[in-house]
């Protein structure tokens, strides 16, 4: 038998239940924040689903939202984000994550109204400073954005994000000076910060100091090789770099991992209007031949405890108050991107997803996940291959300000018309005047660098048998050549 005492008051408006279930919401948010920590979000969303259904917590909904955020659903963390608003609007974590959803939607002037409105609450947060920073940025309200990273800097003076975004803002500004000095800072604390040291090179450059650049631009790209941009900026003014050398780095092909369905997350409830087919049909849809899919299904059946109770006013009280318990059913699906039978196979899952649920109360959390097939995979099949200029990913996380890298370019295609054909070239490929950089390459006076260039150029027009006969003749200047041997590789498999 349940003692009665466990239904009664402990205050006002609470009673020992209540403090119980508050108990083991904590247990499920510190668990869901060891898997966020983990970058395990599909398990830390079910861990924040739980505490939600014990707790309804500004944290539990807001920690739920930043879970759905990271899997790709923005829409779903800005609704979780404003359940957590509507129980309290006085604390700043919901407005602040559900700032930066609608930053990346691109939603700036929503943003800035929800970072302002966690500013009130909470005005030395440093990380909400510097987001306010970079939205004033965005509009081009330069002191603004000065001023806020300033804000930034001054209550986490050992974040080097904050010094890099204040750099790129100076530079934004002209006065490269400042620019170098904050770029500088941001290095000496974290030194191998790629991006920060590229543009401490970009710099030193506009200040005319080109021995100090040229040493920046080798450092950034002893860090990250795949950065062409930065071999393309180094080209320009080392006459003694191996021109051959540092550009031929810079025609790279890649499987095409179709960022847009790296991962969905949608989560469903047994009274929603809303199915999750379609969503997830779409999405599979999408994926490329050369990826494969992993579905990860996470059910959580909700089921209410019966208490064994006497009493007229023990029944009531366990109406009231029926503890939940949880049955977890997690089933993993795997779809080939390959597949002649493809749309059947998404069928045969949704109908199998849809069995597991099907006359239980539940909360369901579908995520997927996109992964490229190993090279010995790929090379066997016909592939879709793309080009990226940056292939570098990020060094301190996610920003609003962006990157005006392609500006530097056009601004040097514009100045620097008397460069080398190659180098030009290169410039244009990678901001994506297909057109001219295929000219240019026609004149180059390097057959290497000509012919790396126009094996892309044809392959990013659809001539995949043009591409190929370029990349061979680079083979015969060059036998060792890896960039062309990679992409013949990639494009032709064991052929």
């Amino acid at each position: 038998m349940l003692p009665i005492n466990i239904l009664c008051s402990t205050s006002k408006n609470s009673t020992l239940w209540d403090e119980i279930l508050k108990e083991q919401a904590e247990i499920n948010l510190i668990r869901g924040l060891r898997y966020f920590s983990q970058e395990d979000y599909s398990k830390a969303s079910i861990e924040f689903l739980k505490a939600i259904e014990k707790n309804p917590s500004v944290t539990a909904y807001s920690l739920y939202g930043a879970s759905l955020y990271w899997l790709g659903d923005i829409d779903g963390s800005i609704e979780n984000y404003e359940k957590a608003i509507q129980i309290d609007s006085n604390n700043e974590l919901p407005w602040h994550l559900k700032g930066i959803s609608l930053a990346k939607k691109g939603e700036i002037t929503k943003a800035l109204d929800c970072f302002k409105k966690a500013e009130k609450i909470n005005p030395q947060r440093s990380d909400l400073l510097m987001n306010i920073g970079s939205i004033y940025f965005s509009m081009e309200r330069i002191e603004d954005a000065i001023l806020y990273l300033k804000k930034a800097i001054e209550n986490d003076e050992s974040n080097p994000l904050y010094y890099f975004q204040l750099g790129l803002i100076y530079f934004y500004s002209e006065d490269f000076k400042k620019a170098e000095e904050k770029f500088q800072k941001a290095i000496s604390l974290k030194n191998d910060y790629e991006e920060a040291i590229l543009w401490l090179a970009i710099s030193l450059e506009k200040q005319n100091d080109i021995k100090n650049a040229i040493k920046y631009y080798k450092k950034a790209i002893s860090i990250k090789e795949k950065d062409f941009f930065a071999r393309y900026m180094l080209s320009r003014i080392d006459k003694k770099e191996n021109l051959r050398k540092n550009l031929s780095e810079c025609f790279e092909l890649v499987p095409d991992n179709n960022t847009k369905t790296i991962a969905l997350s949608i989560a469903y409830t047994k009274n929603s209007n809303t199915s999750p087919s379609n969503s997830i049909k779409d999405t599979l849809l999408n994926i490329s031949k050369n990826e494969t899919a992993l579905i990860t299904v996470d059910i959580i059946e909700i089921e209410n405890l019966t208490m064994n109770v006497e009493g007229e006013l023990a029944k009531k009280l366990s109406q009231k108050y029926k503890p939940l318990t949880y049955k977890t059913i997690t089933k993993t699906y795997k779809l080939d991107g390959n597949s002649q039978n493809k749309e059947r196979e998404i069928d045969k899952i949704l109908n199998d997803i849809e069995n597991l649920t099907k006359n239980k109360n539940y909360r369901m959390n579908i995520s997927t996940k996109i992964e490229k097939k190993s090279i010995e995979k790929i090379e066997k099949e016909d592939n879709e291959l793309k080009y990226i200029p940056r292939n570098i990913g990020n060094d301190m996380g996610l920003w609003v300000i962006g990157n005006p890298w392609i500006e530097i370019i056009q601004e040097n295609l514009e100045a620097e018309k008397n460069l080398s054909p190659e180098i030009n070239a290169v410039g244009n490929l990678l901001i994506g005047n297909i057109e001219e950089a295929e000219n240019l390459f026609l004149k180059a006076n390097d057959i290497v660098i000509s012919n790396l260039g126009l094996g892309v150029i044809s392959y990013l027009k659809g001539a995949k048998n043009d591409s190929i006969k370029y990349f061979k003749e680079v083979l015969k200047v060059d036998p060792k050549n890896q960039t062309a041997l990679k992409n013949i590789r990639w494009i032709d498999g064991n052929k």
